[in-house]
């Protein structure tokens, strides 16, 4: 129970602070196409982002985002040597990256093939 508050904690705080600086900001979404993380969707599924709204793509990631931090941090405090909890939440963190990357990936490609991004 009480990693499920951490879990919610950080995702609240993650999110909050990810929407007002970047979703809000209207350079930051205006260049989120050129963010690493858009380049890794980019390159790997081969997406020209041409047709998708920089708004939906950036709220979009904001939630993978937050996701991401907030697992990872519920992990680290599933350990009480904190060194193997961060071993594993990097762990974790990598596979999170990746899987949920894939998934945004896959999904935009979808889309891309029927122009309703």
């Amino acid at each position: 129970m009480k990693t499920l508050i951490y879990f919610l904690i950080a995702f609240g705080l993650v999110f909050i602070l990810n929407f007002i600086f970047v979703v809000l900001n209207k350079k930051k979404v205006g260049k989120i196409f050129e963010s690493y993380a858009a380049l890794l969707i980019k390159n790997k599924f081969k997406l020209t982002f041409k047709d998708a709204s920089p708004r939906k793509f950036a709220l979009v990631m904001t939630f993978a985002d937050s996701f991401i931090c907030a697992c990872a941090f519920a992990i680290l405090t599933l350990f009480n040597n904190i060194y193997l909890g961060f071993i594993v939440a990097a762990l974790a963190l990598f596979v999170l990256i990746l899987g949920i990357y894939s998934i945004i990936g896959l999904i935009y490609k979808k889309k891309e093939g029927s122009k309703n991004v």
